[in-house]
């Protein structure tokens, strides 16, 4: 069986045009040119959206937590970047099921000074 080459993958009656979710609910972009996309060429919604929001690459350390905990929902109202795994993590123990502002984070929109991707400090 001939396979099409990925230029024609429009064509194909599947496809759905670059976008899926994964296991965990999480949407998933096709970017294959993007630095820190994954072996098949795909990165994660809410983390191009970040990117999009800073102007800047996210590092690999960097984590975006969705505030509503709706893995889908990725308005960028909705989603706080971390420096860290640690720090997300911090944040998720230290609130239970209640959000909050403890943690270091930084929420995104005009209100906050660091939205853009400055140091909080």
């Amino acid at each position: 069986m001939k396979t099409r080459p990925s230029t024609q993958r429009g064509n194909h009656w599947n496809w759905k045009g670059g976008r899926k979710r994964n296991a965990k609910g999480y949407v998933l972009v096709l970017m294959p040119e993007h630095p820190n996309a994954d072996s098949k060429g795909y990165i994660y919604e809410h983390r191009l959206i970040m990117e999009n929001i800073l102007g800047r690459y996210l590092t690999i350390e960097e984590r975006v937590h969705h505030n509503n905990r709706i893995k889908d929902d990725n308005e960028p109202s909705n989603l706080r970047l971390f420096p860290s795994e640690s720090d997300h993590e911090k944040f998720e123990h230290s609130c239970g099921n209640k959000h909050s502002n403890r943690g270091k984070h930084y929420n995104v929109g005009e209100d906050n000074p660091n939205w853009r991707g400055e140091n909080p400090e």
